[in-house]
């Protein structure tokens, strides 16, 4: 459990000594490189490793582009293909997919109030247990949170074709292409007829690439015990919790949002929770991309409180992180699949898993 705390308790420190000013750009290039070498090199680390080795042989083993992009989401599936070419299979895939996913975390957490705070309020959660298991879900995660990082300078077009972008990794993506209906600024009637057509895209490429069958049986009405996501509730509750408050306060005292895709985004991770009872797993998976909220509402709420409360508040918020990362692995029952870790660095050749 150390490798985890101890890296968690690097960003606490940064974030306790730092406070709102901007991050030192030296130490925020090196934590960035640290965590994708932590999370791109773990060494069967993660519940989808075997899953994800599988996979990757399919992908070295498809005869044509067509059987290739059966495997998975066309993009990942050409990272895939590239990650076997390579000769360092899927330890190449993983590299490279952290730093997209990270990438976006990280830009993401720059544009908030206290950047430190935020990228440590997506440690626990959001870069260990989805960043290192649900690999093309974090890549896509990765790019709509650098999209929102830029979505106040980023133009309508752009915005649905790096959405589509993401899906190219995880077809989920295509859920936030309601919220670049949603934020733009026209007239009711309009601004419907924008989320109507973006919700008929979205429906239409997941029934067109087949993969709406897939996420039904895997996230909907074809649960089992197996698919059911018993610690849903909780991971929901990451993103939903901070949300609400989040709301309450922008009510109160205008300004939380500096993002306006993350007021919709806010909205969304409530009306998730909702979702726990009937589709545990499919509640869990959406959360991941509401994420931002929770990143937002930690980094912003020390400015609630007088300027010699802050330190105490941000070692507070630390001490809660830690907390929430200490019980994670203690008591999850996905827990022991990233203990202990390890990692390919480390390891001799012999060791590594490059293809099954």
């Amino acid at each position: 459990m150390w490798p985890y705390i101890a890296t968690a308790s690097l960003i606490g420190c940064a974030a306790l000594f730092s406070g709102s000013r901007r991050p030192n750009t030296v130490a925020w290039l090196l934590t960035f490189i640290l965590l994708v070498a932590f999370v791109g090199l773990r060494h069967k680390v993660g519940m989808d490793w075997n899953n994800y080795l599988r996979m990757i042989a399919k992908a070295a083993n498809a005869p044509t582009f067509v059987d290739l992009f059966q495997v998975c989401e066309p993009l990942y599936a050409a990272m895939l293909s590239a990650g076997h070419a390579s000769g360092f299979g899927m330890y190449a895939v993983n590299l490279l997919g952290a730093a997209i996913f990270l990438f976006g975390a990280f830009q993401f957490a720059r544009r908030t109030p206290e950047p430190w705070l935020a990228l440590l309020a997506a440690f626990p959660y959001c870069i260990v247990v989805i960043g290192m298991s649900a690999n093309r879900q974090a890549v896509a995660a990765g790019v709509i949170m650098w999209i929102v990082s830029r979505a106040d300078t980023m133009s309508f077009a752009k915005k649905t074709f790096w959405i589509i972008i993401a899906s190219g990794f995880h077809v989920s993506a295509l859920l936030c292409l309601v919220f670049v209906g949603l934020e733009m600024r026209v007239r009711a009637p309009v601004k419907l007829a924008a989320v109507a057509a973006m919700t008929a895209l979205a429906i239409y490429l997941l029934q067109s690439t087949g993969q709406s069958v897939n996420y039904d049986s895997s996230y909907g009405s074809g649960q089992t015990e197996l698919t059911q996501s018993s610690g849903a509730a909780y991971q929901v509750a990451l993103t939903a919790i901070p949300a609400g408050l989040l709301l309450i306060l922008n009510r109160y005292q205008p300004g939380f949002f500096p993002f306006s895709l993350v007021y919709y985004m806010s909205i969304a991770a409530v009306a998730t929770s909702a979702l726990v009872p009937f589709s545990s797993t499919a509640a869990s998976r959406i959360s991941v991309y509401w994420f931002p909220v929770s990143m937002l509402f930690w980094a912003s709420l020390p400015a609630l409180f007088k300027t010699s409360s802050r330190p105490l508040v941000r070692a507070a918020i630390i001490a809660t992180s830690l907390l929430i990362l200490a019980g994670w692995l203690s008591y999850a029952n996905t827990s022991f699949a990233y203990i202990p870790y390890a990692n390919a660095v480390f390891r001799q050749t012999w060791e590594l898993h490059i293809d099954l």
